[in-house]
């Protein structure tokens, strides 16, 4: 706990799911936490889930990560208040629907991509700006082969575009990985590969599934980023892969 105490965390969709375990995993460990989301009220109730003692260590910031502007001005607050920024964890996500030669879907490609691809571009850039050293970690999907397809499901077969942002963003990480490497930077990258969730990014199909099917609670993704975010100086773990036991694909 000693290492971690104190030390700034930035957690994009840190209103639910994973990014508000995280939120809350992060600071029963010491840190302090900046919580990144769209919906200020989720953010409150997650701030209010924390124990009251802990509650400080709390900072909220609404924000749009598909928003450029939304995130620079985000981590210029940051900057104006925080000493850098230690630990960044990309949890934005969004799920839409359509397959990739529908003519009336663009706008929902344009969130997946923007969220997935931009979004943590951006986050990326401000937040490196902020580190001396530190760790950056990325939350993927193991439901996207390694081809870039979704395996074809009833319920999950028209989610193409989420596909496409999924396998860019596995490409990124170890894009990111090298340039910190030639810049010689002491900045660790992650990437968090995971099974199914139970998150609110299709919360219906993930209530369907839980009938049918093994799932992973948000808490057991947040142990898995503690894990890596405490392995000594020298140590990088690049990659973890986690899904609940006896999953199907």
């Amino acid at each position: 706990m000693d290492r971690l105490n104190d030390k700034i965390a930035a957690i994009t969709g840190a209103g639910s799911g994973i990014g508000a375990a995280c939120a809350i995993d992060f600071i029963k460990k010491g840190l302090i936490v900046i919580g990144i989301g769209r919906r200020e009220n989720k953010l409150e109730a997650v701030k209010q889930s924390i124990p009251e003692d802990l509650r400080t260590k709390f900072h909220i910031r609404k924000c749009d990560v598909q928003v450029e502007k939304d995130v620079q001005d985000t981590f210029q607050w940051i900057s104006e208040h925080f000493d850098g920024i230690d630990v960044l964890v990309n949890c934005a996500g969004v799920y839409r629907e359509g397959e990739l030669l529908g003519k009336y879907n663009i706008q929902d490609h344009k969130d997946s991509v923007y969220t997935t691809v931009m979004g943590t571009t951006y986050c990326v850039r401000e937040a490196f700006g902020l580190m001396k050293s530190g760790h950056i970690f990325f939350i993927t999907s193991q439901f996207v082969k390694e081809n870039g397809y979704i395996p074809y499901w009833e319920d999950f077969n028209d989610s193409n575009m989420f596909a496409g942002s999924m396998h860019a963003l596995k490409a990124m990480v170890e894009t990111y990985r090298q340039e910190f490497r030639e810049k010689e930077l002491s900045i660790k990258t992650t990437n968090i590969s995971i099974g199914v969730v139970a998150s609110d990014i299709r919360i219906e199909d993930i209530r369907t599934f839980v009938a049918e099917f093994p799932f992973l609670e948000a808490e057991n993704v947040s142990d898995a980023i503690l894990f890596a975010l405490q392995t000594p100086p020298n140590v990088e773990i690049t990659n973890i892969s986690i899904k609940p036991l006896g999953e199907r694909f």
